[in-house]
């Protein structure tokens, strides 16, 4: 089977054959960075989710009126433990309880796609500590 030509006068020449194949293969290099840039920052999102979720989970058990700052972080370590699953690694669970308030913090480094691009994410969560107060008699 024979291919037909263009005529040069219509666009064709004989120089320019396989030339498509040399610009996919220098473009393609290219699109794929770019689509593994697209999923690596959509990793970074859903592992900003996760250490979000697990610092309000962390906050509430810390908020707790008889609790401590130590179950706080293990409430949040028990939420990453289920919810990480490999795309937030190194993950650090910080929780400071004081009489009126308590803070957490996650922070962790997203799993890297890209060679040598290295995303940590920091949620950060702030809550007042529950404290119950009888209402006193005749109110």
């Amino acid at each position: 089977m024979t291919v037909p030509r263009l005529h040069p006068a219509l666009g064709g020449s004989s120089s320019d054959r396989g030339a498509s194949a040399v610009e996919l293969a220098m473009i393609t290099p290219l699109l794929m960075l770019v689509l593994l840039g697209f999923v690596q920052f959509a990793l970074a999102e859903y592992a900003h989710h996760i250490a979000q979720a697990a610092a309000v989970r962390a906050l509430a058990t810390a908020r707790e009126q008889d609790s401590s700052a130590a179950a706080g972080r293990a409430s949040g370590q028990d939420a990453l433990a289920q919810l990480a699953g490999g795309v937030l690694e190194q993950p650090t669970v910080t929780v400071t309880r004081e009489t009126q308030v308590a803070t957490v913090q996650v922070s962790g480094q997203v799993t890297s796609l890209i060679p040598g691009l290295h995303l940590r994410v920091t949620a950060h969560d702030t809550g007042p500590v529950e404290k119950y107060e009888p209402v006193p008699p005749g109110r």
